[in-house]
C-alpha cells in the first residue's frame, strides 16, 4: 500500500471511530445493558436488509453501524467510479472548466463527497485547473446525513493535521457542500461541469418514487453525467428506475475494479468493543441473540465494496 493510501485510511478510519464511539456513548447514555442490546440488535437485523436488497430504516441507531461498515467500501466506490470514468470518457480531466457541480440524491452519510473529494485531490496533484466544487445533497433520513456530516468535518480535521495529504486538505476546503430539501440553493451554470448522483438509493420499494424524482432532477439539473448504482448486481431495477434512456444519454452498465484497499483498524476494535461490552454486561437469559451481535460486529472493516450494480450516464454532444 503507498504511503498516500495509507494516510487516507489512517485519516478515515480516526474519523469514523470518533464520530461512531461518541455516538453510541450519546444513544446508549440512557439505555440499560438489555436495552441497549436489543437496539444493536435491531440495527444489525435492519441492516442484513441490504444483503437482500431490501430498504433498512435509517435511524439514529443503524446510522453508526452503517458509516463504520458500509462507508469506506461506498466511498470506494464512488472514487473508483469517478477515477474510471474521468480516464475512459472525459480524457483524465475532472472538468475542462475548472467547475464542477454535483447534486447528490438519497446521499446517505454523504460518500459522494467524500469520493468526490479524493478525485479532485487527484486532479490537483496531476496539475488540473480546479476552481470550485459544489455539492448539493439529499436525503429522507436525517440521521444518515447528521452523523454523514460528522464524519466529514472530522475527516477534514484529521487530514489537515497531516502535511502529506495537502491536495486532500485542499480538496476538502475547496468543497461547497450543501444540505438540502428539494431544489439546491442555486442552479448551475453553463460552464460547470454538471454531475447528478443517486448511488445505492434505488430499493425494490421506492423505485417508482426514485425514477420520478430523478427525472424531475434531470431537468433541474441538466447533467453531463449520470451515476447510478444499487446494493448488488441487481442491474434490472437501476434500468427500471432510470429516466435516462434515451436518445440524450450515452449508457455504460460499468464494473470497475477497486482502487483502494486496506483495513479500518481502529473502526474494527471499536465495533468489536461494543461486541464485547454488550456480551460481557448482559444477564442471563437476555432474550438476545449474542450470536448475531458478535458475528456481525466481529469482522475486519475494509475498503472493499461488495458486488453493486453501475451504470454512467454522459451526455452526448449536441
Amino acid at each position: 500500500m503507498n504511503r498516500k493510501l495509507t494516510l487516507t485510511t489512517e485519516a478515515l478510519d480516526k474519523a469514523i471511530t470518533k464520530v461512531v464511539r461518541d455516538e453510541f456513548k450519546r444513544i446508549s447514555k440512557n439505555s440499560s445493558a438489555v436495552e441497549t442490546a436489543q437496539k444493536v440488535e435491531y440495527a444489525l437485523d435492519q441492516l442484513s436488509k441490504l444483503q437482500r436488497g431490501v430498504m433498512p430504516k435509517y435511524d439514529e441507531w443503524i446510522a453508526p453501524f452503517y458509516v463504520s461498515w458500509y462507508q469506506p467500501a461506498q466511498i470506494n466506490l464512488v472514487y473508483s467510479m469517478i477515477t474510471d470514468m474521468v480516464k475512459e470518457i472525459c480524457d483524465g480531466a475532472l472538468t475542462s472548466t475548472g467547475k464542477l457541480y454535483v447534486y447528490d440524491f438519497g446521499c446517505g452519510a454523504l460518500a459522494m463527497q467524500f469520493g468526490v473529494a479524493l478525485a479532485a485531490a487527484d486532479a490537483l496533484r496531476n496539475g488540473q485547473k480546479l476552481d470550485s466544487v459544489y455539492i448539493a445533497s439529499s436525503d429522507a433520513s436525517k440521521a444518515m446525513i447528521i452523523i454523514g456530516v460528522k464524519v466529514w468535518k472530522q475527516f477534514k480535521s484529521e487530514v489537515r493535521k497531516e502535511p502529506r495529504l495537502s491536495y486532500l486538505s485542499q480538496a476538502c476546503e475547496m468543497i461547497e457542500a450543501q444540505i438540502i430539501n428539494g431544489r439546491p440553493a442555486r442552479k448551475s451554470s453553463a460552464d460547470e461541469m454538471r454531475w447528478l448522483s443517486a448511488i445505492h438509493a434505488v430499493y425494490d420499494t421506492n423505485e417508482d418514487d426514485v425514477r420520478k424524482r430523478l427525472s424531475e432532477l434531470g431537468k433541474w439539473v441538466s447533467p453531463n453525467v449520470v451515476f447510478l448504482t444499487t446494493h448488488y448486481k441487481e442491474d434490472s431495477l437501476l434500468y427500471r428506475a432510470s429516466p435516462f434512456h434515451n436518445n440524450q444519454y450515452e449508457f455504460s452498465a460499468w464494473d470497475a475494479p477497486p482502487l483502494l484497499s486496506g483495513e479500518f483498524r481502529r473502526t474494527t476494535n471499536l465495533r468489536k468493543r461494543i461486541s464485547e461490552k454488550i456480551e460481557t454486561e448482559l444477564p442471563n437469559p437476555s432474550g438476545i441473540d449474542i450470536n448475531l451481535v458478535k458475528n456481525y460486529l466481529k469482522g475486519p472493516v475494509k475498503w472493499d465494496w461488495r458486488s453493486a450494480a453501475i451504470h454512467i450516464y454522459t451526455r452526448r454532444q449536441q
